[in-house]
């Protein structure tokens, strides 16, 4: 029921090259040493944890977990990560607003600068930023109860390419009203300065001609979704469940021809 299958999935190479790289630094320490040195710490620590996954993984939770992003540092590159030292245990308050900063040309100190009032002998926060529980227990190991950032995505798709089934075609035939509805099509296409897709009389009527028509359709209904300016990606979130342009979307993906060709109408006049 999360993302978090998909959002672990990426990192799975990253921690690959940490050890990878780890395991390079190895070879590198012991190259040319005499044989019955001692081994170095990679080694000899807890048995060879550190060129493990699993130290890894710790690895790259401990630092992402608690850095910051550095616009300017002089002599880094802009938007650096960099762990800073006290500063690095405050946590997360989704309702303070904060800032850091280096100075204008990223030479002075480190400045943390909390610009929500808090009484003296509080608890000092920062703002992780507007993130649903999936992101932050994901970069951060926590949850918030009643977290108002939280929200499921939708999409809306529709499809254009779709061949009716054998018995729907039968059902449907080629009467005239569904030819009077393909010259609506390609009058409003034309219109509207999109290429009219024109039926070929050599083409099997049972499947070319509904294939080319259902095509058509998708082509009218990405017309409108662009000239309404209706989003076809949404967020439902506990306040607001059913967003309005949710419900427009979903009913110019369902639309049956005669209304879909009424709109397009309407809009290109």
């Amino acid at each position: 029921g999360t993302r978090l299958g998909r959002a672990v999935n990426p990192d799975s190479s990253g921690i690959s090259s940490i050890v990878q790289l780890v395991q390079r630094l190895e070879s590198l320490i012991t190259h040319g040493q005499p044989p019955g040195s001692p081994p170095s710490v990679l080694v000899s620590y807890r048995g060879g944890w550190a060129l493990k996954a699993e130290a890894a993984r710790w690895a790259r939770s401990v630092v992402w977990s608690r850095a910051f992003t550095v616009p300017h540092i002089q002599g880094c590159p802009p938007n650096t990560v960099a762990l800073v030292p006290v500063l690095d245990m405050i946590d997360h308050d989704p309702h303070v607003e904060a800032m850091w900063h280096t100075g204008v040309d990223g030479c002075s100190d480190f400045q943390f600068v909390c610009l929500t009032p808090f009484a003296k002998g509080s608890l000092l926060a920062n703002n992780y930023g507007t993130k649903p529980s999936e992101e932050l227990l994901l970069g951060y190991g926590f949850l918030l109860p009643d977290n108002e950032a939280d929200y499921f995505h939708c999409s809306i798709a529709h499809s254009g390419t779709t061949k009716p089934t054998q018995q729907q075609q039968q059902q449907q035939g080629q009467s005239k009203g569904q030819a009077d509805h393909t010259a609506m099509l390609q009058a409003s296409m034309a219109q509207a300065g999109l290429p009219v897709v024109a039926l070929d009389a050599d083409d099997d009527p049972d499947s070319d001609a509904a294939e080319h028509q259902a095509e058509a359709e998708g082509v009218q209904r990405e017309l409108l979704l662009g000239e309404l300016r209706v989003d076809l990606e949404h967020h439902l979130k506990p306040r607001q469940p059913l967003p309005v342009g949710l419900v427009e979307a979903a009913r110019l993906c369902l639309e049956g021809p005669p209304q879909l060709y009424g709109r397009v109408a309407r809009v290109l006049r």
